[in-house]
């Protein structure tokens, strides 16, 4: 069977979105989804986002937000806590300065430093890899931090680096400078440790505290039920008093900026989505030319007899308007009789019935016979909807015969 042109278009159209959405599937399933550097967005369901922990907050009584703009200390929330996990788009040093105006106002911050970044600097710490540990840290010391945990399911690598020799700069990353490592807040107090390093450090500035944590593994989709893993969440958020403050998720540095929302989008899903619109485009330029040589109109006379009953149904039913319906159908009847048989417009009903019984085929009697019907009906003074239904079918019927007929 050969296909047309507009059949291969079409078919071009339905493979095209099926591979879309092949690509998408493909981005919402694939486990491989996890990148090579994490990224720790409360948007991402892979292991190494923090999904969970931002649609547990809510059932356990926290108010949860995300935040996509930079960190101006004017635009920054009245109170609550602020999560800032790695950083894909550096933060700067006057950002910096504004979270540690905002803290000491009497808020909290817990960040979340993988070693590729340089979270840590600004507490006069490091984020290093080690070379050896142990996948539970405890706790080092009492605080509100241990509060009901026992343990904490940590990641093996990332530590935090306090001591004498804090003084060096942070070890060299893309984009580091010396005045980012001047420390925006006092020096970090460990809380959690196991015998590689501290996986928990602590500070207070002003009225405010920071917690933050080597890596975001503690916090992440893959930990987050892990251990007391959660416990230790709540306590950072909620604080000494263990209160629910409103909860800020920093987006704006993991990329999610305000003004970038494509960026919600990630590779394969960009292409599906382009190959979706691609196909649309391909329907819209199939569906918009002519092919082949233009259709004539339909006949007129094969909508008749559709025409009379919707004509005579919609009368009927408003304002049963009985004669009218009957006058209309059969004005239109006697117009195309006239036509047919070659007479005057003006020509009466009476001469129109006997150039049809001239016809020597039956259709022509039926057709005198149900002019004279109705001739009649409509000279009567009284005409009900069953007498009228049944002589507009009559004629709907005599004048289908009569055009078959000819």
């Amino acid at each position: 069977m050969k296909l047309g042109r507009e059949a291969k278009l079409l078919i071009a159209f339905f493979l095209l979105c099926g591979a879309a959405a092949v690509l998408l599937s493909r981005e919402a399933s694939d486990p491989s989804a996890e990148s090579f550097v994490p990224r720790r967005s409360s948007y991402r369901s892979a292991p190494d986002g923090m999904r969970a922990l931002y649609l547990t907050l809510p059932r356990l009584g926290f108010p949860v937000h995300r935040w996509r703009r930079a960190l101006v200390r004017e635009q920054l929330p009245a109170s609550g806590v602020f999560v800032v996990a790695g950083a894909l788009v550096p933060i700067a040093e006057t950002e910096w300065r504004a979270l540690a105006d905002w803290v000491a106002d009497g808020n909290a911050l817990v960040v979340c430093a993988d070693p590729y970044s340089l979270l840590a600097a600004p507490f006069g710490a490091r984020s290093d890899w080690v070379a050896r540990g142990t996948e539970v840290a405890r706790p080092c010391q009492p605080s509100f931090l241990a509060r009901g945990v026992r343990r904490i399911a940590v990641e093996k690598w990332p530590r935090l680096t306090t001591g004498e020799d804090d003084d060096a700069p942070p070890p060299l990353t893309p984009g580091w400078s010396p005045t980012l490592g001047k420390p925006a807040f006092p020096r970090l107090i460990p809380m959690f440790k196991d015998r590689a390093g501290t996986v928990v450090g602590y500070t207070q500035h002003g009225r405010g505290r920071v917690v933050v944590v080597a890596g975001g593994y503690a916090l992440s989709n893959a930990a987050i039920g892990r251990a007391d893993n959660i416990l230790l969440a709540v306590n950072a958020l909620g604080g000494p008093e263990g209160g629910r403050p409103a909860v800020h998720f920093d987006e704006y540095h993991q990329g999610y900026g305000e003004a970038v929302l494509w960026q919600l989008i990630t590779g394969p899903a960009r292409v599906g989505l382009g190959v979706i619109g691609l196909a649309i485009l391909v329907l819209l330029f199939a569906k918009s030319r002519r092919f082949g040589a233009p259709l004539p109109a339909p006949d007129v006379a094969a909508r008749q007899r559709s025409e009379y009953l919707s004509s005579m149904t919609a009368l009927l039913q408003r304002g049963r308007a009985t004669r009218l319906a009957v006058r209309t159908s059969y004005g239109r009847a006697l117009e195309r009789l006239r036509d047919r048989y070659g007479l005057a417009r003006d020509v009466p009903p009476a001469e129109v019935a006997a150039a049809a019984a001239d016809r020597s085929d039956p259709a022509g009697g039926e057709l005198a016979r149900v002019i004279e019907e109705c001739e009649a009906a409509l000279a009567a003074p009284d005409l009900d909807e069953h007498t009228a239904l049944r002589l507009v079918r009559r004629l709907d019927r005599a004048m289908e015969a009569a055009q078959e007929s000819r």
